[in-house]
């Protein structure tokens, strides 16, 4: 019985990878490797290093600023040096099992700051609570700006819309149950230790919070802007405020590494309508065509084939979107494991002076 216990808990852990491994593999099958290679090797290296670290600075300062307040709000002062040491930490353990980062907070602030270890995972499950909100609110401003969103069929933006919709009144009925006392759960709920945030949570906090979370998120929206502008890919930012979320929703999910391969497949629906040569191929071939009449040389030939070139490109821009995909996932992944490892020292010196 014990060994069967072993045997699932392994298998468990071992589903992740083997997803992403799974789908990653798909991926390669499924690609031009060459074109893919060229593709990386075209880019201008600088740029793409300059998104890296400004996005993973970006990010990294203002995520721990968020659990900041968070635990100043419901647990006491804490000091920014110390979100900053245990967010970092919790980066490189999210690498393998995002719910082991949430748990590295928690038990960093039980440890360190005596704060209970029940009530400080509450935090985190309220924190994730509000990003959630945060999200249906970003793809609900994406709709509205961006209605025209290109791989959404009318059947997915109505989805979408009942789906956020619906999250609106979740949390409208969070608030009820928790900051008014509406009582269509049972009452000892609220004494239950991990809702402690719920419980201690006034109406402010919610829109306070989920507006936090929603610029935070925006970052990711900037960042996946700017790398697409590397790839020379436009998609405008009203479609990526509906993209983003969806992304950083899948990317969250323990069901692969990191989110290695299901964002992979995700960026491959949500960028097609997007190819970057298709979008230059009418202006060149146009230009190249009009060299020909006006100019009186034959380059009807090569005009012909860097059509051909361009359309097949247009049709099948796996190569280019891979290249974007996995390019940008290993930078912020990289940047992750450098900030991790680069805290993680403090926190475990934190750990054993408690200790």
């Amino acid at each position: 019985m014990i060994m069967a216990t072993n045997v699932k808990q392994i298998g468990l852990r071992l589903l992740p990878w083997l997803i992403s491994g799974g789908i990653v593999a798909y991926l390669a099958k499924t690609t031009d490797i060459p074109r893919f290679m060229e593709i990386l090797g075209s880019i201008n290296p600088w740029s793409f290093l300059l998104v890296t670290i400004l996005g993973m600075t970006v990010v990294f300062t203002l995520d721990s600023f968020c659990l900041k307040l968070l635990f100043q709000r419901f647990m006491g002062p804490v000091a920014y040096r110390d979100m900053l040491s245990v967010k970092g930490t919790s980066y490189f353990l999210n690498i393998v099992n995002y719910n082991a980062g949430a748990g590295a907070v928690a038990l960093f602030a039980s440890k360190k700051k005596g704060f209970g270890f029940l009530e400080s995972a509450g935090l985190m499950l309220f924190l994730n609570a509000m990003d959630i909100f945060a999200l249906a609110l970003l793809v609900t401003i994406g709709l509205t700006l961006g209605p025209d969103v290109e791989v959404l069929t009318e059947a997915q933006r109505s989805g979408l819309s009942w789906t956020c919709l619906g999250l609106g009144a979740v949390l409208l009925g969070t608030i009820i149950f928790w900051v008014f006392k509406a009582p269509f759960l049972p009452g000892k709920v609220r004494d239950f230790r991990i809702f402690y945030p719920f419980r201690e949570s006034r109406v402010f906090d919610y829109p306070f919070f989920i507006l936090l979370r929603a610029f935070f998120v925006m970052q990711y929206v900037f960042i996946h802007w700017g790398f697409l502008k590397v790839f020379g890919i436009h998609v405008p930012m009203s479609h990526l405020l509906v993209y983003v979320p969806i992304l950083t929703f899948i990317g969250v999910l323990p069901i692969s590494i990191a989110g290695l391969g299901t964002t992979q497949i995700a960026l491959r629906h949500f960028i097609a309508p997007y190819p970057p040569i298709a979008m230059a191929a009418p202006l060149v071939v146009g230009f190249m065509l009009l060299s020909t009449s006006s100019l009186g040389v034959d380059m009807s030939g090569t005009s012909s084939a860097l059509a051909d070139a361009m359309s097949q490109t247009a049709t099948n821009p796996n190569a280019h979107i891979d290249a974007y995909s996995t390019a940008s996932i290993f930078g912020m992944l990289l940047g992750r494991i450098a900030i991790g490892l680069f805290t993680m020292r403090g926190t475990i010196k934190d750990f054993r002076s408690e200790s």
